[in-house]
């Protein structure tokens, strides 16, 4: 039989795997589960609980896999696959993997795309009566993460819940690691689903809805990479809010922000009911779900993130290069995830913008107390993650120390930011700096300065913190002093000077005399055991002393385990507040660093104006500035809604593409909060940033170079509003000459008469400049060059007027191409030019044909000369005539 389908099923498809279908389930005949041992009978039963996972079960010090699953974790892993007896002759395939290195293994499991079900021993082997009691402890997917070793510091581990509605469907997200959770609806459209989805960067998707009976969701599932899972039994919207409100203590949904979005409330529902399941909690620890809207803030699609570098380079796929990696002056991991937040989802409330600025521009004018509010926070740790493990049971003693050690700071901190002129954003975040000063008294009364990572170990738990422990700690020592001194009296009483005291696990205590020294016992030793050279024996007092230390020494681990547990449990009651305390810390953090970055990079605070306007006064682009280290030619920009398009030519390697991302760069940062790199800024709130740059082809989608450069530039003038910033680059380039021109033009016609936004469209069409005689709000910039003899020298000035000629074969002996070359492509260039002026001159001939690489057919006697092409007539050839025509056309 094949084991039952699970309520959230058996597909994975995770990043490592790159969306393959990874099958674990376990195919078994009707009689496979006969005659096997009982060990193999337990396994395959925790195994048929948990379907959809490779189970690894603990025996001994290690963690086994039987079967199938064992097949699949040697594979994967490449570890030695073996076999074990299984019953009546029968051997299984068999891997397994040390207890206590079993989290790399895990690690490569789950970005293979596996989820695993961890089976630890739940009782004392030595007090076990038959086979070992075992049960499923935890579930590790790609999306419930806890373990640090896990999860980058500096980016959150999302969950993503996708529900299909009629129209909508519903998108829940959650990070279990920070307690952040969000919800929202979106229109049943694939490429809007999977450009909100992509915001999140999830590790996990899941399907709610019947199995298999929607591909909308399983293609987003598909484009967005996660490991994906289905969940085909789910909340409806009644039983959703009812499980949501029964789960946080609410009266209704309206305080959320998710009141009238049933499918946004179905989503958070199922993926609520999948984090139960997967981690085998009757509860979960996650903030409240807040609803959203995607008119909330700047959208910023997927094209743009990518053309702009936000967050990490096209190249590469690397944080250092991108524009995040340059402006992160986070001190703590909560910081840097919260300014990875902000850039995503830049602010469009022009009063929340100031309130940030306003911050800032407090912190630029007390550099001192600046200074040492970041040094303050750099001892601050991740309290978010701390606090997660915590409630989720999995932190030990080193993570309570590190919370308490962070909470420690806060009352300078305060103090700190209440010398900053106030301001309301100020005070949001003060109110929310909450030192726990209970807390932190109760962590320091209770945790040893240096705790061993076990919590079975001992050493957990200050001495004066439980009366309790520290009389059996007195009893402890006491024992211990007197059993190290009983050699020495004994030595004396008996006068065996090599009389030893030793200790084994096996014997406990005992009295070692050499043989030599037999006829010196006294009576009273009891023979314990006999070696070669010697015996050992114990006394009734030696046994009472040692049933007093080490009955003490397991009742103290006892003690210290109830005690830690108890304490972990009224940290965890404290989840809530920890959490807010911790929002409070990362916004302060990224405010900070956007102080010290306008400080060390001379940003300026832009003015943020209620006109549609963008004003730029010799403007820098951040990343290139800060790679070249201060050399970099600034520029202007000013666009609004009536001068609202400008056609941009120049050669290439001359700066117009830096040039357009800088602009789109700067209107980011501002409405992030951040200052900007120019000399003085102007800006009106921008509702999208939409960019068109470079050319690439889609191949998994099928799609060429040409087909992905319209799809974007059909999704721009479709979504495109009059308070959008729309940068195009290079538009039509990707098809024939005249084809690209036609619709070069047609599309800056467009965004200039229909859809008004202000935009930036850099072209090598020259003709695009004639657009200024013919559109009223069109002007033409290019990039300066100064020529001499044959040198170019770039100026990287965006200046008024356009452009004549792109230096294209200048740039080519740049990039190295042979001299030969480099001629042939001079000859070639006189001649189209002296084709194109002919052209202008015969403007009846010239209709219809494009730019060629040939002279027009008056010329053919040469070309026949110089071999370009065949003789007129030539057996088995075209006409020369026909073939110059066709090649013309081609």
């Amino acid at each position: 039989m094949r084991l039952k389908s699970p309520d959230f099923g058996q597909e994975n498809k995770g990043k490592g795997s790159r969306g393959r279908r990874v099958e674990t389930t376990c195919a078994m005949a009707p009689d496979f589960l006969e005659n096997l041992t009982p060990l193999f009978l337990q396994y395959y039963e925790l195994k048929e609980a948990h379907p959809g996972c490779l189970l690894l079960m603990q025996c001994g010090d290690f963690y086994e896999a039987y079967g199938e699953d064992a097949e699949v974790f040697a594979r994967e892993l490449e570890i030695v696959l073996t076999s074990k007896e299984a019953g009546k002759g029968r051997r299984l395939a068999m891997a397994g993997v040390p207890i206590q290195a079993v989290d790399p293994y895990l690690r490569g499991l789950i970005a293979r795309g596996y989820r695993v079900a961890l089976a630890d021993q739940t009782e004392d082997p030595r007090q076990a009566k038959g086979l070992v009691r075992r049960e499923v402890v935890r579930v590790v997917t790609a999306g419930t993460l806890l373990d640090p070793r896990m999860l980058d510091e500096k980016s959150h581990n999302f969950l993503v819940c996708l529900a299909r509605g009629r129209e909508e469907v519903g998108l829940a997200a959650a990070d279990i690691s920070t307690g952040d959770f969000l919800a929202t609806e979106v229109v049943a459209d694939l490429e809007r689903l999977v450009e909100e989805g992509a915001r999140f960067q999830p590790s996990e998707v899941i399907l709610a809805g019947p199995s298999g009976a929607d591909t909308l969701l399983r293609e987003a599932a598909h484009r967005l990479e996660g490991a994906c899972v289905e969940a085909p039994e789910y909340p409806t919207a009644r039983e959703a809010e009812e499980i949501l409100c029964r789960e946080f203590a609410l009266g209704s949904l309206r305080g959320l922000d998710l009141h009238g979005r049933p499918m946004a409330t179905v989503a958070a529902a199922a993926l609520l009911r999948y984090l139960k399941t997967t981690t085998l909690r009757h509860e979960v620890s996650l903030e409240p779900p807040r609803g959203y809207t995607l008119a909330n803030h700047m959208i910023l699609d997927s094209t743009t993130r990518r053309n702009l570098e936000l967050t990490e380079t096209i190249l590469g796929r690397e944080r250092r290069g991108s524009l995040l990696g340059t402006i992160d002056r986070t001190c703590t991991s909560m910081g840097a995830r919260r300014l990875r937040d902000w850039m995503l989802r830049p602010l469009i409330e022009e009063d929340a913008v100031r309130a940030r600025h306003d911050v800032v521009a407090s912190m630029l004018r007390d550099p001192a107390c600046t200074s040492e509010i970041r040094r303050a926070l750099t001892r601050v740790l991740d309290i978010e993650r701390l606090v997660a493990r915590t409630v989720y049971g999995t932190a030990h003693a080193r993570d309570l120390l590190a919370l308490f050690q962070s909470l420690q700071g806060l009352p300078d901190l305060r103090i700190l930011v209440s010398r900053l002129q106030s301001g309301s954003l100020l005070e949001q975040i003060l109110e929310r700096l909450d030192p726990h000063d209970d807390l932190c008294r109760l962590l320091s009364d209770a945790l040893a300065d240096d705790p061993p990572l076990s919590l079975r170990e001992g050493g957990l738990i200050r001495d004066g913190y439980s009366p309790e422990l520290d009389d059996l700690r007195r009893s402890r020592s006491e024992g211990r002093s007197w059993i190290s001194s009983l050699e020495e009296r004994e030595r004396e009483t008996t006068g065996i000077r090599s009389l030893k005291v030793g200790f084994n696990q096996v014997f406990g205590y005992y009295l070692e005399v050499t043989r030599a020294n037999l006829k010196s016992v006294p009576e009273h030793y009891v023979r314990k055991q006999t070696l070669a050279n010697a015996e050992r024996f114990f006394t009734s007092e030696l046994k009472e002393y040692e049933s007093k230390v080490l009955g003490a020494d397991d009742r103290i681990r006892e003690l210290e385990y109830d005690l830690f547990i108890t304490l972990r449990s009224q940290v965890a009651e404290r989840a809530a507040s920890l959490r807010l305390l911790a929002r409070g810390l990362s916004e302060l953090d990224v405010l900070a660093s956007f102080a010290e970055m306008a400080s060390d990079q001379d940003w300026v605070r832009p003015e943020i104006v209620e006109e549609n306007v963008l004003d730029l006064e010799a403007s820098r682009h951040p990343v290139v500035e800060a790679s070249r280290q201060g050399q970099f030619v600034p520029n202007d920009c000013y666009l609004d809604s009536e001068k609202r398009l400008i056609i941009l030519t120049g050669p290439n390697m001359s700066g117009k593409s830096t040039w357009l991302r800088q602009v789109a760069l700067v209107a980011i940062l501002a409405q992030m909060g951040a200052y900007v790199p120019a000399r003085r800024a102007r800006l009106g709130i921008t509702d999208r940033v939409f960019t068109r740059v470079g050319a690439s082809d889609d191949l998994h989608l099928g799609q060429s170079t040409f087909m992905v450069e319209m799809s974007e530039t059909a999704n721009i003038v479709n979504h495109a509003t009059p308070r959008s910033l729309v940068v195009l680059d290079e538009i039509g380039r990707g098809t024939s000459t005249f084809d690209g021109l036609a619709i070069a033009r047609a599309v800056a016609e467009y965004m200039h008469d229909k859809v008004r936004a202000r935009t930036l469209f850099a072209t090598h069409f020259h003709e695009m400049t004639r657009l200024e005689r013919n559109l009223s709000g069109c002007r033409n910039f290019r990039v300066a060059v100064r020529e001499n003899l044959d040198e170019v020298v770039f100026l990287h000035r965006i200046v008024p007027g356009g452009a004549d000629r792109s230096y294209g074969i200048y740039v080519a002996r740049l990039a190295g191409l042979p001299p030969e070359i480099l001629k042939r492509a001079q000859v070639l260039l006189r001649r189209m030019e002296g084709e194109s002026r002919r052209r202008h001159r015969e403007p009846t001939r010239a209709r219809g044909q494009q730019l060629g690489l040939f002279r027009a057919s008056e010329d053919l006697e040469e070309l026949v000369a110089e071999g370009e092409i065949p003789p007129p007539g030539e057996p088995g050839r075209e006409p020369a005539a026909e073939g110059a025509a066709r090649a013309d056309a081609s």
